[in-house]
């Protein structure tokens, strides 16, 4: 299931900003990256992007995400620990995304009090 709030929000950063230079005539491939990319929106919104806008661009890409099941690890001690992101397409990458996420299920009420930094310090 794709999240329409996600595919949409990509889709306003590529394009309002120079975020892929896919205009190149050498530009055969687009290498990325997505972190936290459960349920797959950023991926879908990239691949459409690249088949309606350019063809000819081979998209390679790698995705990761925490697993639902195991959320009493620290999730702090994941995020920073480097063996975690040994994720390597052996091609330099062009693009990383990471969609950021805080736990609210306790305060429904406030959520988007508790998500206000986030979303202010996003780019």
């Amino acid at each position: 299931m794709v999240s329409i709030a996600s595919w949409c929000k990509l889709t306003e950063i590529i394009r309002s900003f120079p975020v892929l230079d896919l205009k190149s005539e050498s530009k055969k491939d687009l290498n990325s990256l997505f972190w936290c990319e459960a349920p797959g929106s950023f991926v879908n919104e990239v691949n459409y992007y690249i088949q309606s806008k350019h063809l000819g661009i081979k998209f390679n890409w790698v995705a990761s995400t925490l697993n639902p099941y195991h959320e009493q690890v620290d999730l702090i001690k994941i995020a920073l620990d480097s063996s975690n992101m040994c994720i390597s397409m052996n091609k330099p990458v062009d693009m990383i995304t990471e969609d950021g996420g805080i736990n609210c299920i306790g305060s429904p009420k406030i959520q988007e009090e508790l998500y206000f930094q986030l979303i202010l310090h996003q780019s």
